[in-house]
């Protein structure tokens, strides 16, 4: 198992990662997305421990901007024909090694990014290719509470699980 320690990013495709990948269509064409909760939980904790968070999507979308502006998201990449080139500059901004960041994706055009990470994640919906590259597959789909799964992976390996309930319990 590779060393969770050197991880202080965590970075992922959105689409069948932080939601489940459907697109609903309003009257406007505008497109509608559903993220989870839970996801959104440790992904606040995790900020509130140092760790930088970044979205990195193909697509460009209102709902996505809206949901980083509302988790404080570090960095967001959109419209990223080329994932990898877009993770390397949230490392460059953050003044970290891509050995320090770690990244789930679902699909093909997040493949670039295996093996190029500290750890690389994937939902249990993701497709085979990408499965079968990750460290970790998620027992949750996206937009399901993998990415939470994925997080909370790395949190407790790095015996820091404790920092994130203290949040709540000594509050």
């Amino acid at each position: 198992m590779k060393d969770l320690s050197r991880i202080k990013c965590f970075c992922f495709d959105v689409d069948g990662t932080l939601t489940t990948g459907a697109l609903y269509f309003g009257p406007q064409g505008e497109a509608l997305k559903v993220f989870n909760a839970q996801d959104g939980m440790i992904i606040n904790l995790v900020r509130k421990l140092g760790y930088k968070v970044a979205f990195i999507t193909g697509r460009e979308s209102p709902m996505v901007q809206a949901r980083a502006d509302e988790l404080h998201i570090d960095y967001l990449a959109m419209k990223c024909g080329r994932k990898l080139d877009a993770l390397h500059t949230v490392c460059e901004k953050f003044n970290l090694s891509l050995d320090e960041a770690a990244y789930m994706g679902d699909d093909i055009n997040d493949l670039p990014l295996i093996g190029k990470t500290g750890y690389f994640g994937a939902p249990a919906n993701a497709c085979r290719d990408v499965k079968e590259g990750a460290d970790f597959v998620a027992s949750r789909a996206g937009g399901e509470g993998a990415a939470r799964e994925f997080m909370e992976f790395i949190v407790r390996g790095q015996g820091r699980w404790q920092e994130v309930l203290d949040f709540y319990l000594h509050a």
